[in-house]
């Protein structure tokens, strides 16, 4: 069995020490997959390629998640 923690999958987020508040949950923990994909955490199904360019695959994954 399984046991993680993710705050990204907690909407009133988790009681612990912030070291950079206002950083969004995406800047906070991106993950990045054994194929290239980045995602929004280890547990998400859907992903960005990373391509080229780490940063524009975070722009596009960060525009992705807002919509």
């Amino acid at each position: 069995m399984s046991l993680a923690i993710s705050r990204a999958r907690v909407p009133d987020g988790v009681p612990i020490a912030d070291p950079f508040p206002g950083e969004t949950p995406i800047e906070a923990h991106a993950h990045v997959d054994a194929t290239g994909t980045l995602k929004t955490d280890a547990y998400a199904t859907h992903g960005v390629d990373i391509g080229e360019r780490f940063l524009d695959a975070l722009s596009l994954l960060t525009r992705a998640s807002t919509l």
